[in-house]
């Protein structure tokens, strides 16, 4: 139970981190 919330966690991270990456790259789209 306790791997499966580690990966869980892990995969939420990657998952907010690479929404950012895109957040930023469509940022700099409209405003750069």
């Amino acid at each position: 139970m306790a791997g499966l919330f580690i990966v869980q966690q892990k995969w939420l991270s990657d998952f907010t981190e690479h929404r950012f990456v895109v957040l930023v790259a469509v940022h700099y789209l409209f405003y750069g």
